[in-house]
């Protein structure tokens, strides 16, 4: 008697078709919003515009603004402890990104060269402001505030994954069309690049890596970490951590005996 195979249902080809690459545009948006730790704090550059204020003028104190932002994210770079896990998991796959030494550097310099080169360059904003013209500056200030607002959504996204399966949930995020006005005067609504990369997206699949917490795209729906370094990192970690915590028991338990042995 031949054996006729059984129809699978959706469910269990799910189960075994969990691979799934990372869609383009998402890909390049998750790397550029991991170009800072997720440690460094940013705050949006105000847009508030006195009304006798010339627009050169309210540029440039803009673009003040954005260079004190700048600085302040230079201060906690510093005073982060790059030896941590995370931190020196972050630094490392930063570094094997962007083929940097490590060794030869001092602590601030890599802190300087991976995040606020990378970082600036991403800003279109040159080390000197001299030569810079007004729309230079508010583009840089606009790369700057879209930055800090797609770093926050991504991160809400990561989190949200308990929502689902319960109902329709809205989440708290402004902007995603622009309104533009075509060559033939029509009005025309589109998304941004931000909601053109989420998109029809799999919640789920956006994670933050338990590790080093950079945002990745999960292609195995059972991965946590963002590669195998940080999850051989965190693993033995974890391994080792259990391991002392449980001889530290063992000694004091030992100690305890030993004491009142004595008595």
């Amino acid at each position: 008697m031949v054996k006729t195979k059984t129809s699978q249902t959706p469910l269990e080809i799910s189960k075994k078709d969990t691979s799934k690459p990372c869609p383009k545009l998402l890909r390049r948006l998750i790397e550029v919003v991991n170009i800072i730790p997720p440690e460094i704090e940013l705050e949006a550059v105000s847009l508030m515009r006195p009304d006798y204020s010339r627009y050169d003028e309210w540029i440039d104190g803009r673009y003040q603004q954005l260079e004190s932002n700048l600085e302040k994210a230079k201060e906690q770079l510093k005073n982060l402890d790059h030896k941590k896990a995370r931190m020196k998991a972050f630094l490392e796959h930063e570094a094997s990104q962007s083929g940097l030494n490590l060794e030869p550097l001092s602590v601030k310099e890599v802190k300087i060269t991976i995040f606020l080169d990378t970082f600036r360059s991403y800003l279109r904003m040159p080390e000197k402001q001299a030569g810079m013209g007004t729309e230079h500056k508010r583009q840089a200030i606009e790369n700057y505030n879209r930055f800090v607002t797609e770093r926050e959504k991504l991160r809400l996204l990561a989190n949200s994954k308990n929502l689902i399966g319960q109902h329709e949930w809205y989440l708290p995020m402004q902007g995603g069309t622009k309104t533009v006005l075509d060559k033939d005067g029509n009005i025309q609504i589109e998304l941004d690049d931000f909601s053109k990369a989420i998109k029809g997206m799999e919640v789920s699949r956006i994670r933050e890596c338990l590790n080093c917490r950079r945002i990745f795209w999960a292609g195995k729906s059972n991965q946590e970490y963002c590669t195998k370094r940080c999850s051989d990192s965190y693993r033995s970690r974890k391994h080792y951590g259990e391991t002392g915590k449980q001889k530290r028991i063992q000694k004091a338990q030992q100690k305890e005996e030993n004491s009142k042995g004595q008595l």
